[in-house]
């Protein structure tokens, strides 16, 4: 939601009076957004927009500790149900000339200080500057049913994770940014919260032996509560993995496996991984529900392998090939893929002949995700549209890529009741008319 500036201005008169709308909107709408430059010119708080990023850091700093002060009147009876606080826009806020350590901790410090203990959502994108998170949490800090937290690597160290165990004993999912976190520190960071029985982790690795040794304390810390585990290992910094890097990758995944738990896994950037590398890691019966694999290049043996161990309870598939082409996925998909409710191929290249056999292979698809589709006109469009509805009767929610199609294919989309969600190319947009899918929310790319 975006404030205008009529109603910014309103806001800013209620400071007085409504303390928590004032808030609110600083915390999630960010007053210093375009919609209110006009007014913040002529008000105390200019510089929020000024140019010189000192005085804007400054004149941000100043807001919030007016905002500290009255959150602390108790004839205000100050109370928040915010459910996400995202202090990732201290970087937005602060121009690139401003000193970030000197004032980007103490707006951090400052955001602490007006977290209610309702807070019971997420905690987004948390960072510090130049210091450890847990200089910053105020020593009475109590969450008690915050469940997410997202943090960068520098800002959680054990002490912050100590500080953040004391304060948040519900917490269930967590997702770190490992850019400059050394394996052995990411792995006290997991036994230090441990006792909190994380049931959801995504880490972003730089080098394999952080992910070793992650995946290594998960295996000791978090075998019965992890459900769901997300990995991805910058391309960036791994553009090649060798034979001795491989075999520390299978080494990790087959300590994975005690995690008996795990239904969920995801794994983004491996393009290196070859056939017998993703043979060892999928050599084994999984309980997975959900597998989502970008970024690798593996051919159809590999995939039979890998959906045959899981079969029984995969409902759940993405897929985004390097080479980005789905032929290599069909011989398993004809044998294991009646089971799927969801199969999400957004980063694939679509033929229309394997694209019909790919919709024959599934058909107890809720959810359909399609990519780019080559050598596509409208009239075939119209086709496709035709067949995924043909072939997927049970489907409520499509997101038809860049396909292409006349007000022939929107009239079979609107002919099914049971759809919930569309998302179609922006080039169909010229076919559409009041309440031409008025059983379900269109989106246009």
């Amino acid at each position: 939601m975006h404030l205008s500036p009529l109603a910014t201005r309103g806001v800013l008169r209620w400071i007085k009076d409504d303390i928590q709308t004032l808030t609110s909107c600083v915390l999630v709408d960010q007053l210093w957004s375009h919609c209110a430059i006009d007014f913040l010119y002529r008000n105390p708080w200019r510089f929020l927009v000024s140019d010189d990023s000192d005085k804007q850091a400054k004149a941000l700093i100043k807001l919030l500790r007016t905002l500290e002060r009255s959150v602390k009147t108790p004839y205000l009876h100050y109370h928040t149900h915010l459910k996400a606080i995202d202090l990732g826009w201290i970087e937005s806020v602060l121009g690139s000339n401003c000193n970030r350590t000197a004032y980007g901790n103490q707006i951090a410090q400052l955001l602490w200080s007006l977290i209610s203990s309702e807070c019971s959502g997420s905690l987004v994108d948390l960072r510090t500057y130049n210091t450890s998170l847990a200089g910053l949490l105020p020593g009475s800090l109590v969450l008690p049913s915050l469940k997410t937290l997202s943090a960068h690597a520098d800002t959680l160290d054990e002490a912050a994770a100590s500080t953040i165990l004391r304060a948040c004993p519900s917490l269930r999912h967590l997702r770190i940014n490992t850019e400059v976190m050394y394996g052995e520190q990411l792995a006290r960071v997991i036994v230090e919260l441990g006792e909190n029985r994380l049931e959801e982790l995504q880490i972003k690795c730089t080098t394999v032996s952080t992910l070793h040794t992650a995946v290594e304390a998960l295996a000791d810390h978090q075998n019965e509560s992890l459900t769901s585990l997300s990995i991805d290992v910058d391309r960036f910094h791994i553009n090649q993995i060798n034979e001795v890097d491989a075999q520390q990758i299978c080494c990790a995944f087959a300590r994975l496996r005690e995690c008996s738990n795990l239904q969920r896994l995801q794994l983004r950037g491996l393009a290196h991984l070859n056939d017998d590398c993703m043979t060892q890691i999928f050599n084994h019966t999984w309980r997975l529900q959900e597998v989502a694999l970008e970024g690798l290049s593996i051919t159809s043996i590999t995939w039979n392998r890998l959906l045959a161990k899981s079969s029984e309870h995969l409902k759940c598939l993405t897929l985004n090939s390097r080479d980005g082409n789905i032929t290599s996925v069909l011989p398993a998909l004809k044998k294991f893929g009646k089971g799927l409710s969801s199969l999400d191929v957004s980063g694939m290249v679509l033929l229309p002949k394997e694209f019909q056999e790919m919709l024959a292979c599934c058909p107890q698809l809720r959810e359909l995700y399609l990519g780019q589709f080559k050598n596509v006109n409208s009239h075939v469009g119209d086709r496709l549209v035709f067949e995924v509805l043909f072939r997927c009767p049970l489907a409520h929610t499509l997101n038809l890529g860049d396909l292409k199609f006349t007000k022939h294919g929107l009239t079979w989309l609107a002919g099914k009741s049971h759809l919930k969600e569309v998302t179609a190319s922006k080039s169909v947009e010229k076919f559409i008319k009041t309440n031409q899918l008025p059983n379900c929310k269109l989106r246009l790319l």
